[in-house]
């Protein structure tokens, strides 16, 4: 039996501990893993990689610019996308929440 995307992406946020994940734990600069493999009707991978560029502290206020655009069938790019904090891990093993970096390898 298969999984809906729903459930896949419960069990990519449980696999890498973001259910607790607030929206303070990730200022603009802040680099990140996208995790989910899809928001708001926007398919991932699970492994783009990114830059914070800003976040109103908000529902899917976190703006991820990302390394490589996505691109999609119809040559369609995507550079940047809205995400909740349990959408993402940390890149940089360094960071003060290190529950979450130390998951990203």
């Amino acid at each position: 039996m298969s999984k809906s995307l729903g459930e896949a992406n419960l069990n990519q946020k449980k696999k890498y501990d973001t259910l607790d994940n607030t929206y303070e734990m990730f200022s603009v600069g802040t680099r990140v893993r996208v995790i989910c493999l899809c928001q708001d009707h926007c398919f991932f991978s699970g492994n783009q990689t990114g830059t914070v560029i800003s976040n109103e502290n908000r529902y899917l206020s976190i703006i991820v610019q990302f390394d490589e655009p996505i691109i999609f069938k119809d040559n369609t790019q995507v550079t940047q996308y809205n995400f909740d904090p349990d959408d993402l891990i940390f890149i940089d093993k360094n960071s003060k929440y290190s529950r979450i970096s130390r998951l990203t390898t």
